[in-house]
């Protein structure tokens, strides 16, 4: 799985982005952009920032999963149907239509 826990707003991190296509379940924080990432529990989970006991309860709620990989599979399906070169580049050029 691929733990984030930032707590800045930042867009969508380029390293979520990544996990993402690798198939990983995603840990990250409710945060506009990181919480675009995640579909709570069908890819990983999204937890408050700055709390080291949210953190721990998603771990261990991730690593308890029988369907661990599944939830993985789901992440690559997200990077595809929202985040691929075709779509962001599409939307880019888009904007500059307008």
């Amino acid at each position: 799985f691929f733990l984030y826990p930032s707590y800045y707003r930042e867009g969508i991190p380029r390293g979520i982005l990544e996990a993402l296509s690798m198939c990983l379940p995603i840990i990250t924080t409710n945060l506009p952009g990181c919480n675009l990432t995640v579909q709570e529990g069908i890819n990983g989970f999204l937890i408050d920032g700055r709390s080291s006991v949210a953190i721990i309860k998603a771990v261990k709620m991730i690593l308890s999963r029988s369907d661990f990989e599944n939830m993985g599979i789901e992440s690559r399906k997200i990077a595809e149907q929202y985040f691929s070169e075709d779509i962001i580049f599409s939307e880019i050029e888009n904007l500059y239509k307008i």
